[in-house]
């Protein structure tokens, strides 16, 4: 079963590790834990008791950006990141 829930700074490990094995050009580890906190709404896509990916997101008023995404490679090619946009 695949469950959104929101990034939690106990969840920035596992989502640090799955930027660098996404991203052919990851962002910096200051970039990354940069773009965490009370300005941003940060979600975790979990599939199978894991985390399969995540979103960096911020929302001003009615609109939303979105910074960042990235699918663990185990879980690529099978929907992960059209599920979590």
């Amino acid at each position: 079963m695949n469950t959104i829930s929101i990034l939690s700074t106990t969840d920035l490990p596992a989502a640090w590790q799955i930027e660098q094995r996404a991203h052919a050009f990851p962002w910096s580890e200051k970039t990354f834990f940069g773009n965490q906190g009370e300005r941003y709404l940060n979600l975790k896509l979990t599939a199978d008791d894991r985390m399969a990916a995540f979103a960096i997101t911020q929302v001003v008023l009615d609109e939303a950006t979105l910074f960042n995404i990235a699918v663990d490679p185990d879980f690529q090619r099978r929907g992960a990141g059209a599920y979590a946009a």
